[in-house]
C-alpha cells in the first residue's frame, strides 16, 4: 500500500504527482504535533495517546510499503502541517537506539520493507533543493527505508510547459 501525506488536496495535485491507488492523508493546519509524552513508546507502543484525525495516519503508516510525502517547499523543508503529522509518527520506531554508519538512530519497530519518497511544489532555490535532498536522505535512513530522489513539481511543470 502507498500512503500519501500531503498538505494539498488530492484533486489539486497535478496529474502523476500522486498514484491513483493510494491511501491519502491531507495534513491540515490544525493537526497537533507531538506532545512529547512518550506514551507511544512505553504505554501503548505504536500508537499515539491523542485520538484525533492524525491517528489514522499513524495506523496506516505502520502497514504501508511506501510513504510518499507531497509538500509545499518551506525554506528547504516540509510545510508546518506536514511536519506536525510526521512528528506524530515517531512511534513507527522504537525508543531504544543503535549505531548505524557511525550515527545513533532509533531501532526499527516494523520489519516490512519501506520506500520513502518526497515531492515538493512551489519555488525552490538551489540551496533549498540541496537541503531537501539531504532531508529526504536522512529521513529514509532514520526510517530504515529505501528512497527515491525527491521530485520538484515546479521544475517538472516548467519543463512540460516551456
Amino acid at each position: 500500500m502507498v500512503l500519501v501525506l500531503s498538505d494539498a488536496d488530492k484533486k489539486d495535485l497535478p496529474p502523476g504527482a500522486c498514484p491513483e491507488r493510494c491511501v491519502f492523508f491531507k495534513a491540515e493546519e490544525g493537526d497537533a504535533g507531538c506532545c512529547g509524552c512518550f506514551q507511544c513508546w512505553f504505554e501503548h507502543p505504536g500508537s499515539c495517546v491523542r485520538n484525533d484525525r492524525s491517528s489514522s495516519f499513524i495506523k496506516d503508516f505502520s502497514k504501508c510499503d511506501e510513504l510518499l510525502v507531497i509538500s509545499r517547499n518551506t525554506f528547504g523543508s516540509y510545510s508546518p502541517s506536514v511536519k506536525n503529522v510526521l512528528d506524530r509518527s515517531i512511534s513507527y520506531l522504537r525508543p531504544t537506539f543503535r549505531i548505524y554508519r557511525g550515527e545513533m538512530h532509533h531501532k526499527r519497530r516494523y520489519r516490512q520493507p519501506l520506500v520513502f519518497s518526497t515531492v515538493f511544489y512551489g519555488p525552490v532555490s538551489r540551496e533549498e533543493r540541496a537541503s531537501i535532498e539531504l532531508l529526504t536522505r536522512a529521513n529514509a535512513v532514520n526510517l530504515y527505508a529505501g528512497r527515491r530522489a525527491p521530485r520538484f513539481l515546479a521544475e517538472e511543470e516548467r519543463e512540460a510547459h516551456p
